[in-house]
């Protein structure tokens, strides 16, 4: 039993208006933040290192300032290295968009995640169609956009996850749909027989693509690899199969190569990552609260506990509607493709053992579950797949009905209450929906304008989380609550100007430095002016 959607035209009608009202969306950050100020240190050194590679072809970033104080100024996210700085987390995004904005200019960045999004979508769609209905692969498509975890790392585009299962989806698509041989096929007539070759290439651009994917995050390989074994024996009974999935190693082997090249030409070792660095270890440690007993396998510990917790609060609670559907549907896809229930089953416990077992601390309130936690984003993968069992839920449910007419109206009711609530979720609801986090960063950018106009330009702030602010524009040093940094507070005093900007000090703490804390160092902190809940302090020698 299905669900008609009535013509390709209304399809389209529809994919276009999702489409623009996603990309215009998905702006809604870079917009306010003018690529100037970002959510989080990890869009912040990403921005950076992709700007550098447009422009220098490198990702070592030399520092004078940095190597003088031995590698000790340098942002969350951002490792200090030999007097230079590199990422700390995977390469593959600044370089594949750094690319990218060598030919088209800078101000692209902030766009390519929602184009590609866009792009993906649409190769779902035809992907979908191998295993199941037209009706389910195109409303999958749509619903793929309205996905409330795509939607909202779209706008925030300088993550990984997003661009991760795009080219992950990519990949998926040259393989089994063989898009390329099918357009050449069509143009025979105007340049002649295709040649072997040609009618080869798609798998090994599947290859290619998802060869990219693992070089943007290469901790997904174990799922991933997993994830390509099982198709293969569910369609090893297809000769055609058996010889792409050999040129699909061949693409998957070049893929790679960018992964080793470009670990080797930064930090090194071609094996080497920014978090097996000496100087970022802690930085790693004190971004998640790892659960005991690691293994190689789950460096940071197995919690079956935290797991089931964390997949009950962001995978089943968090996206509620979305559950009840995919519940509903997830028997009706089991019956009729129960490779595909086995695919999600194994990469959503996965998922959930691996990402689960950690806690991570993205909100200053850990008691906090908001679509910005960090399992969200990782768990992006399962989401995804688990789109068709909605889609099969809403046809089911229309099938219901006795006419075409009332099985397109109850189609159309759901999807426009499932879209309903979803944008209510991105941009509305708790202090991390889109139009709130807006809010922040105009306020965010205001305060560093004032700020960088009131302190010279070589000179270096102290902060706690502020770093994602001021960095690149001044040097950064953080925390300040650390005995290494109170170590080094003379030394960058006697060179720069130096200044904190953190949340305001209540009385009794400004005299406690003033008093106890910075007299035996020779310093004594002065207040300068108050923006909002934070303060710029300025240390000096008294």
């Amino acid at each position: 039993m299905g669900f008609k959607v009535e013509t390709r035209c209304l399809f389209w009608i529809a994919f276009v208006v999702v489409a623009m009202g996603f990309f215009l969306g998905s702006l809604t950050l870079s917009v306010a933040g003018g690529g100037q100020v970002f959510v989080s240190p990890d869009e912040t050194a990403n921005a950076f290192f992709a700007r550098r590679f447009s422009q220098t072809g490198t990702l070592r970033v030399p520092d004078v300032m940095t190597k003088a104080f031995s590698d000790a100024l340098y942002p969350r996210s951002i490792v200090a290295s030999e007097g230079e700085l590199v990422p700390q987390s995977f390469l593959g995004l600044p370089v594949l968009y750094g690319s990218l904005a060598f030919f088209f200019g800078p101000g692209i960045l902030f766009m390519l995640t929602p184009l590609l999004a866009i792009l993906c979508a649409l190769a779902l769609r035809p992907l979908l169609r191998r295993w199941f209905s037209d009706q389910v692969a195109s409303l999958s498509a749509l619903l793929f956009l309205l996905h409330p975890a795509v939607w909202y790392y779209s706008a925030r585009g300088l993550m990984h996850s997003v661009l991760f299962v795009c080219l992950l989806i990519f990949g998926a698509y040259f393989f089994f749909c063989h898009p390329l041989e099918h357009h050449l096929a069509r143009c025979e007539k105007r340049f002649g027989k295709m040649m072997p070759f040609q009618r080869q290439i798609d798998p090994v651009v599947g290859g290619v693509l998802v060869g990219f994917a693992l070089f943007v995050r290469a901790s997904e390989v174990v799922w991933v690899g997993a994830a390509i074994l099982l198709l293969v024996m569910v369609s090893l009974r297809q000769t055609s199969i058996k010889k792409d999935f050999g040129r699909f190693l061949v693409g998957l082997a070049i893929g790679l190569l960018p992964f080793f090249l470009f670990n080797a030409l930064t930090y090194g070792n071609a094996l080497a990552t920014g978090y097996t660095l000496h100087n970022s270890v802690n930085a790693v440690r004190s971004a998640v609260q790892s659960a005991p007993h690691g293994s190689s396998l789950f460096p940071f510990g197995l919690d079956l506990k935290a797991s089931a917790s964390h997949i009950r609060d962001y995978g089943l609670m968090l996206f509620w509607w979305l559950t009840a559907l995919a519940l509903l549907g997830f028997p009706i896809v089991a019956a009729k493709r129960p490779w595909y229930a086995v695919l999600f089953v194994m990469i959503t416990v996965w998922l959930g053992l691996w990402y689960g077992s950690w806690t991570f601390f993205d909100n200053p309130d850990p008691h906090q579950i908001t679509i910005a936690n960090s399992y969200v984003r990782y768990g992006l993968p399962s989401f995804i797949l688990a789109i068709p069992f909605v889609a099969e839920a809403i046809g089911w449910l229309s099938a219901r009905a006795q006419t075409s007419w009332a099985r397109g109206m109850v189609v159309s009711a759901l999807v426009v209450l499932v879209a309903g609530l979803n944008v209510h979720l991105i941009f509305f609801q708790g202090q991390d929906g889109l139009s709130r986090v807006r809010e922040t960063l105009l306020q965010t950018r205001q305060v560093k304008q004032e700020v960088l106009a009131q302190i010279p330009e070589d000179a270096v702030i102290v902060v706690d989380r502020s770093d994602k602010v001021f960095f690149p524009e001044r040097h950064v040093r953080y925390p300040l609550r650390s005995d290494q940094t109170y170590e080094l507070l003379p030394a960058l005093a006697q060179a720069h100007p130096l200044y904190y900007f953190g949340i305001t000090f209540p009385q009794r703490d400004l005299d406690y430095l003033n008093e106890s804390k910075l007299p035996p160092l020779g310093l004594n902190i002065r207040y300068l002016k108050t923006d909002g809940e934070e303060s710029l302090y300025q240390f000096y020698f008294p």
